[in-house]
């Protein structure tokens, strides 16, 4: 290897040693920076056991006015939970207007307290 890939690979391994503690979203940041959307904060109080996703059970608790048509519409992969990245991009797509597939009707999203 030349110089030039050596200090490369080594840039890139500092970047992501130091840059992904601060790119990663967690519950327990987000809940401690009051300049999150109150509805990231709402998911993180929904996680009862703090694992940063939501099982159905977790969902209907935290989200009652919202069907488990909804549920199923926001877990996008499929392993019976909605995580943050999850939650994340569906309100991404709810502020822009924009859906990566059709929601159901029934999903509804109730006042924040």
């Amino acid at each position: 290897m030349n110089k030039k890939t050596i200090a490369l690979c080594l840039s890139c391994l500092l970047y992501l040693f130091f840059a992904s503690p601060v790119l990663a979203q967690t519950c327990s940041v987000i809940l401690n920076d009051q300049s999150q959307p109150k509805a990231l904060h709402r998911f993180c109080k929904a996680d009862s056991n703090g694992d940063d996703r939501l099982s159905r059970e977790e969902f209907a608790k935290g989200f009652a006015g919202m069907t488990d048509n909804a549920f199923s519409a926001l877990d996008q992969n499929r392993d019976d939970a909605v995580d943050l990245s999850e939650w994340e991009r569906f309100l991404g797509n709810h502020e822009t207007g924009k859906e990566q597939k059709p929601l159901p009707k029934t999903m509804i999203m109730p006042p924040t307290p």
